[in-house]
């Protein structure tokens, strides 16, 4: 959590999004600034169906400005987008060979559907929609709260990089990259790394 705010300090300050559950029918307000991100509890809590419980199925949708920061809160769970990050998804390629290709920043609104439920034991796991990736040069953070005891009695934990639904495909990304090793904070009961694509990411011990 140290080292995100850390990122948070540097790149400016944030922009917490509204969060509702999807509707497709609705309008979807852009994001709108918030005071420097140096601390938590930069927005009030989310509206996520009506409930805070993040071990039950809860659905997202954010309508942002890329080219500004945004902090996207999914109930306990956040996401740092740095201005510039999203690569445009028309003028860019998507898969492995490509996270690390620089690219041309997308430039209008997009709409960013976060899909939060429980693991097993307990461990949360999001599936982001649409596929998108991110500038090199940007550095994206995925937080996630643990709840109950988890945190604190796991040696270590990792984000993992779930291509699929089945929870056996997930991979940790950063044993081919370092960069993206996940963080476990105890006292904030929070574990975080630096992510540089959509897809689905699971919390495992």
């Amino acid at each position: 959590m140290r080292l995100r705010f850390l990122a948070l300090a540097m790149s400016g300050a944030a922009v917490a999004s509204s969060a509702c559950s999807v509707d497709a029918t609705s309008p979807l307000p852009l994001a709108v600034p918030e005071r420097a991100g140096s601390s938590r509890g930069l927005a009030g809590p989310p509206k996520n169906n009506g409930s805070d419980d993040d071990s039950s199925s809860s659905t997202f949708t954010f309508r942002i400005d890329p080219s500004r920061d945004n902090l996207l809160r999914m109930g306990a769970h956040t996401l740092w987008l740095p201005a510039s990050a999203i690569c445009d998804p028309s003028l860019t390629s998507y898969g492995t060979a490509f996270w690390n290709d620089g690219c041309t920043p997308l430039a209008s609104p997009v709409t960013i559907i976060a899909k939060i439920r429980g693991a097993s034991r307990g461990l949360p796991r999001v599936d982001l929609e649409p596929e998108l990736r991110f500038n090199p040069r940007t550095s994206v953070y995925l937080t996630f709260a643990v709840k109950g005891k988890q945190a604190e009695k796991a040696a270590s934990m990792r984000i993992l990089y779930c291509a699929t639904p089945a929870v056996n495909a997930c991979v940790d990304e950063a044993l081919g990259d370092p960069s993206l090793k996940s963080v476990l904070d105890r006292p904030e009961r929070t574990v975080f790394r630096r992510i540089k694509h959509f897809s689905g990411y699971l919390v495992a011990e």
